[in-house]
């Protein structure tokens, strides 16, 4: 019989593909999973350098040479006047005077008042006020060697931060599933183990992780709405559980085990006869 831990598919875009990983080395389910983890990570600093870099980069170019938040009030020289930078994705305002400036249109908007800041999104506006204890420089000069120490970092820790993040929500799903896996393979008399179990509840997430990080790029490149990505993300998780069930059902069946009793209607050898080797009976006449 053929190995199958040295046939399967690398492509887990099929409901026969994800059920190969259940015989699968392990090391075919680790390489796929590093490279599609490091892949969403770069996708999601790419959007960060695109949506959330730019708007702060300007604000800080645009702030005054003194300005402070301490005991929980933003003070701002009125010969600034407001502050303003916008991009398709992030709006950062500075309007003391509580009113709000014309013009806000991103998916994520940050309006810092008098005494409390706004948060303005698809799905509604929260408010916040200052906490007393912040005693913060807003000055120019203060912010931005802060801001370009710091920038590579927060840059860094987004890659990071999401490539963890996904390894250890696959594993957590997958550990899941992988008992409806083992359950389900056992009542379609299917040929799985528990660690196929767990290597096929795996490779099942990767379609949807795939169809999340179309998502992003569409949304990066102002192709997807806001809306249209939180429609995406629970249905990513519907398609790996789709993906999920269909691996298990088209796993090679288990085999028939032979049964070893010997058959009472069977005809029962004659101690009489000669054995095969020529040599005769020694306890007959």
């Amino acid at each position: 019989m053929m190995d199958s831990r040295k046939n399967f598919s690398v492509n887990p875009f099929t409901f026969r593909g994800v059920a190969s990983f259940a015989h699968a080395p392990f090391w075919g389910l680790a390489a796929i999973s590093l490279s599609l983890a490091l892949l969403l990570s770069g996708l999601a600093l790419h959007w960060v350098n695109r949506a959330i870099i730019p708007p702060i980069r300007q604000a800080v170019e645009g702030l005054p040479t003194q300005a402070q938040l301490k005991a929980g009030i933003l003070t701002w020289p009125e010969a600034a006047g407001p502050l303003l930078c916008e991009g398709p994705f992030l709006s950062l305002a500075v309007n003391p005077s509580d009113s709000r400036l014309m013009g806000q249109s991103a998916d994520f908007q940050l309006d810092f008042r008098r005494d409390r800041f706004l948060l303005r999104t698809v799905l509604g506006e929260w408010s916040y006020s200052y906490d007393d204890r912040w005693a913060l420089s807003l000055a120019r000069a203060e912010v931005e060697p802060w801001w370009g120490a710091w920038q590579p970092f927060i840059q860094g820790g987004v890659f990071i931060g999401t490539f963890l993040f996904l390894q250890l929500s696959w594993l957590g799903l997958s550990i899941g599933a992988s008992f409806f896996v083992r359950g389900s393979g056992v009542m379609l008399r299917r040929n799985i183990a528990w660690l196929g179990s767990w290597q096929l509840s795996y490779a099942a997430l990767f379609p949807g992780a795939m169809l999340m990080g179309l998502a992003i790029i569409l949304y990066t490149t102002l192709q997807l709405s806001l809306t249209g990505l939180m429609i995406l993300m629970p249905t990513h998780l519907i398609v790996g559980l789709l993906y999920l069930i269909g691996g298990t059902v088209v796993l090679p069946p288990r085999a028939r085990e032979v049964s070893r009793i010997p058959n009472p209607f069977g005809s029962r050898p004659d101690p009489t006869k000669k054995l095969k080797s020529g040599r005769k009976n020694p306890f007959r006449d």
